[in-house]
């Protein structure tokens, strides 16, 4: 099939649906007709802001305008978030801010970047991932206990929930500098006052800048009716098809339990095998039915984390999508 290439800096004004088609209104003026259209865009778009930041005087960024440490230096600085991106940059600020300070709403795991003498995002694998789930679960907590004594004497919370199922942080310099004192960690602030940061009971803390490491939301803005796809819900066939869009598919929205790219690049191949023919996709009442069967394993099997059907278990969902690519280019020779 012929294909065309745009440069990477073609701007995509709007996406519509046409006789079947889509119709791709470009930036300049020009159009474009396709069969099929692939969003890969990703969830880290929309940068989120803390409305209570509306009331700091200060100066404030999102991570996603950070840099470098030196421009905090000698500062009193405060870290809204502690996920993967906030403790990395707290650890940072440990180095060259006068005072550095991490505010979370709730307790999460550390896990370091090695565990075992392993690279963290390989402690799981294909033939671990096909143990019954509580064994699974027993067998990380344990690969992490030494981590999380440690966690709990430097004063972080325990999430309520099990291991595989609530909010994690890799990193391995959060916890040495908690426990040095470098970084100190509090709760999540109830109001600003000038540059002053209010806690409940009426606690106070002076601070010069902050970092929100709040995260981020996905956007659609070209699309023509917003996804089933927000920064904590995906309710997507298989995370990558809305049923009422038909030939739109979303790679690369879903939060896999470890590395991303493994999880992508099977998404892209299941995604390739429809486009190509190789594999039909159900009608669109049955991808219904199926989406809110996933959506309410998904709800029981992750409910400690706040995005519990954008959430994937990587090993698993791999599995499927390579069975369906076996079975559905299996059904299209027979």
């Amino acid at each position: 099939p012929r294909s065309t290439l745009f440069p990477y800096t073609t701007l995509f004004r709007s996406i519509h649906r046409t006789g079947g088609k889509w119709l791709l209104k470009l930036g300049g003026g020009g159009h474009h007709i396709t069969d099929h259209v692939v969003v890969a865009t990703g969830l880290n778009w929309k940068p989120m802001i803390p409305d209570l930041l509306d009331q700091f005087d200060g100066e404030f960024i999102h991570s996603r305008a950070y840099r470098t440490a030196d421009h905090f230096a000698g500062r009193r600085v405060l870290v809204l978030g502690c996920s993967n991106s906030g403790a990395e940059i707290a650890s940072e600020l440990a180095f060259t801010a006068q005072e550095t300070t991490v505010a979370v709403s709730k307790g999460f795991h550390i896990i370091p970047r090695r565990v075992l003498g392993v690279p963290s995002d390989r402690l799981d694998g294909p033939l671990l991932a096909q143990l019954p789930y509580r064994l699974r679960d027993t067998m990380h907590t344990l690969a992490v206990l030494p981590t999380r004594i440690r966690a709990a004497r430097a004063g972080v919370a325990k999430p309520d929930l099990a291991f595989l199922r609530g909010p994690w942080v890799i990193s391995s310099e959060i916890l040495r500098n908690l426990e040095n004192g470098s970084v100190t960690m509090t709760s999540w602030p109830i109001r600003f006052e000038g540059k002053r940061a209010i806690f409940e009971g009426g606690r106070e803390l002076e601070i010069d800048a902050v970092v929100a490491a709040t995260g981020y939301e996905p956007s659609f803005p070209q699309m023509p009716v917003e996804p089933v796809i927000t920064r904590n819900v995906n309710e997507c066939y298989h995370k990558m098809i809305d049923p009422r869009l038909p030939n739109l598919f979303f790679i690369g929205f879903v939060l896999p339990l470890g590395a991303l790219l493994p999880t992508v690049e099977i998404q892209a191949e299941w995604a390739a095998a429809v486009i190509s023919g190789d594999a039909t996709i159900p009608a669109a009442s049955d991808m219904e039915r199926c989406v809110k069967q996933e959506c309410a394993e998904d709800r029981e099997r992750f409910a400690a984390r706040h995005g519990a059907t954008i959430t994937v278990d990587p090993y698993p969902y791999m599995r499927l999508l390579r069975g369906e690519i076996r079975r559905l280019s299996l059904n299209q020779t027979v």
